[in-house]
């Protein structure tokens, strides 16, 4: 039946959209991609119906398992003004599965996901006498936005149809700023927010917060 279709992979990669009119004005290396994969498993088995050797009927059984994937469907990634790179990324994928007994589940997962990073590059020379002896010291700042959102949604297959179940969605937002205090000598604050909802609970959410410091040892 349909479900049994067999659809090549593909992936697709453009580039030089930068060049467009507007687009030109403030992009560079922008590319746009789109890739699909999918597997098909097929398993089968078989089984004696009756112990009796009279009635020794083999019984044929099976299981079908479809998956489509598109990661990305939609992915986009560009810099703006050099200084500063985007990205976008939408997924989506979906499982199907089916067995002799005419029962089976789906699940679709989708994901949007989006970054922006920015980083400033420079430094310093230190006056040219002792202790300092014009010693140059590294500035260099970045600074990095992550968000994804993703939704799941699980389907039992009934009465010749799928019937939503479980559905499950989440939230994540997370900024970061590194700072090179020198060659040797980084440190950075970060900051996480999640959200995570489902039909069985209430809503979940969490807030982390850190700060790191890198320290390199040379010989």
């Amino acid at each position: 039946g349909g479900f049994e279709v067999i659809v090549p992979d593909w992936d697709i990669e453009i580039r030089g959209i930068e060049n467009l009119p507007l687009l030109k004005l403030f992009a560079k290396n922008m590319v746009l991609k789109h890739r699909r994969s999918g597997k098909l498993t097929r398993t089968y088995s078989e089984n004696l119906n009756s112990t009796s050797q009279s009635k020794r009927n083999l019984v044929e059984s099976y299981n079908l398992s479809l998956t489509n994937q598109y990661q990305p469907l939609i992915g986009l990634t560009f810099s703006i003004f050099e200084k500063i790179t985007a990205g976008f990324d939408y997924n989506t994928s979906t499982t199907t599965k089916f067995n002799s007994q005419i029962s089976g589940s789906k699940q679709d997962n989708d994901r949007i996901s989006g970054s922006l990073d920015y980083r400033l590059s420079g430094g310093f020379f230190l006056p040219n006498f002792w202790p300092f002896n014009g010693k140059y010291i590294v500035n260099d700042v970045s600074m990095n936005l992550n968000i994804s959102q993703q939704k799941s949604v699980t389907y039992s297959f009934s009465k010749n149809e799928f019937v939503p179940g479980a559905n499950n969605t989440s939230l994540n937002i997370s900024p970061r700023i590194t700072y090179s205090f020198s060659q040797n000598i980084d440190g950075g604050l970060f900051y996480k927010y999640s959200e995570n909802r489902n039909q069985s609970s209430d809503e979940v959410t969490s807030h982390e917060f850190g700060i790191n410091i890198n320290l390199k040892i040379q010989n």
